[in-house]
C-alpha cells in the first residue's frame, strides 16, 4: 500500500476518520474532499492529509482525483441525526445519489482515470426485512432505505460500466466501533440504565467491526480482481437482544425495560420501521468466496473486543450527552 494515492470524499465522518487513519498507518498518500478544508485541517486525524475543497455542483476539485490510485466515496448524511420528516428524508437520498452522480460525471470527465473507485452502499437494500442468508444476487427489498439504494446504486451505473477504472459497490452492514455509530449509542445508553431491546428483539443485525471494515477496503483497492457489489458484512449476524444482552453484560449493567414499538412509533416516526425494527441476514458471500479473512467474525468476539478497546481508551468514561439527547 506504500505510496498508492487515495482520494476520499465523505471522509470526516465516523467511518471515513478510521479509514484514514489507517491508511496513512499503511503509507498511502490520502486526499480528503471536503467542504471546508480550513477546518478539517485543524483536526489531528487530517493533519497529514491534503484537503482539497469540493462541492457536487461544480468541477473544481476534478484534478484532485486524476490518476489516482483509488476513489472513494462515503458521502451520505447521518440517518440517525434527525427525525425523518420529509425534508429529512429528501437529504438522506440527494446526499447519497447527487454525490454519487457528481463523482461518476467527475471520472467520466478527467483525462486519465483514477484505477478503482469504491461507492457506499448500505445493506438496507434488502429491505426493512430481508431474506435469510441474502446475498449479492438477491434482489432489492422494500422499504424507504431499500428505495434510497436502489437509486444510489444507480447512479454508480456509469461508474460500474466505464472501460477504464475498475468499480466497487460496497454494501456497509452496521459498522461497530468504540467511538461512533451504533456501538457508542448503545453503550451510552447502557451505562446511563436507559438501554433496552426494542420490539421483540428477534430482528437480525448484519454488523462489521471497523478494523474488519478497513482492511476490506484495503482488499478492494489492492485486489486487481475485485469490481462490482460486495456486502461488507461479518459472516454471522447476530439477533438485536442478543447484541443488547452481550453489551450489557459487558458493561455489567442491566437491560432496561423500553416503550412498546407503536409508541416509539409515535415519537420518531418511520425510522423506528426502517432502523430499529428492522431484520437483515446478509452474508458476505463474495468476500468469502474470495478467501477473505476476517478477523471479527463473531458478534461476541468482536464485543467483547470493543469493551476492552473502549476501557483501555477511556471511551467508556466520555460524555455521552450527545447521545442521550437524540434519543
Amino acid at each position: 500500500m506504500k505510496g498508492k494515492t487515495v482520494v476520499i470524499a465523505g471522509g470526516s465522518g465516523f467511518i471515513g476518520r478510521h479509514l484514514t487513519r489507517y491508511l496513512l498507518k499503511r503509507g498511502c498518500l490520502v486526499t480528503i474532499l471536503t467542504r471546508d478544508p480550513d477546518a478539517i485541517k485543524t483536526d489531528p486525524v487530517f493533519k497529514k492529509t491534503s484537503a482539497v475543497e469540493w462541492s457536487p455542483a461544480d468541477n473544481k476539485w476534478y484534478d484532485a482525483i486524476k490518476g489516482v490510485d483509488c476513489l472513494i466515496n462515503l458521502s451520505g448524511r447521518n440517518l440517525t441525526k434527525g427525525r425523518w420528516t420529509k425534508r429529512v428524508q429528501d437529504d438522506i437520498r440527494d446526499s447519497r445519489v447527487k454525490t454519487v452522480s457528481a463523482i461518476a460525471e467527475a471520472v467520466a470527465a478527467v483525462d486519465v482515470k483514477p484505477r478503482c473507485v469504491i461507492q457506499a452502499s448500505a445493506v438496507g437494500y434488502y429491505g426493512r426485512q430481508s431474506p435469510m442468508n441474502a446475498h449479492e444476487m438477491t434482489p432489492s427489498g422494500k422499504g424507504f432505505l431499500a428505495d434510497v439504494t436502489r437509486d444510489w446504486e444507480s447512479a454508480a451505473v456509469p461508474l460500474v460500466k466505464h472501460p477504464e477504472t475498475r468499480a466497487v459497490i460496497a454494501r456497509f452492514g452496521v459498522v461497530l466501533g468504540v467511538d461512533g455509530g451504533l456501538y457508542r449509542r448503545i453503550s451510552c445508553l447502557l451505562r446511563h440504565y436507559m438501554g433496552g431491546i426494542v420490539g421483540n428483539g428477534k430482528n437480525w443485525i448484519s454488523w462489521i467491526h471497523i478494523a474488519d471494515l478497513v482492511r476490506v477496503i484495503e482488499w478492494m483497492i489492492t485486489n486487481e480482481s475485485a469490481a462490482g457489489i460486495y456486502n461488507v458484512t461479518a459472516p454471522e449476524p447476530v439477533r438485536h437482544d442478543e447484541l443488547i444482552r452481550t453489551m450489557a453484560k459487558n458493561l455489567r449493567k442491566p437491560v432496561m425495560p423500553t416503550p412498546p414499538a407503536a409508541i416509539l412509533r409515535l415519537a420518531i416516526g418511520p425510522m423506528v420501521d426502517e432502523l430499529l425494527l428492522a431484520s437483515q441476514h446478509v452474508k458476505p458471500a463474495k468476500l468469502l468466496d474470495e478467501s477473505y479473512r476476517f478477523h471479527y467474525r463473531t458478534a461476541d468476539k468482536a464485543l467483547k473486543a470493543l469493551y476492552l478497546e473502549a476501557k483501555t481508551s477511556g471511551a467508556l468514561d466520555r460524555d455521552c450527552t450527545d447521545q442521550i439527547k437524540s434519543v
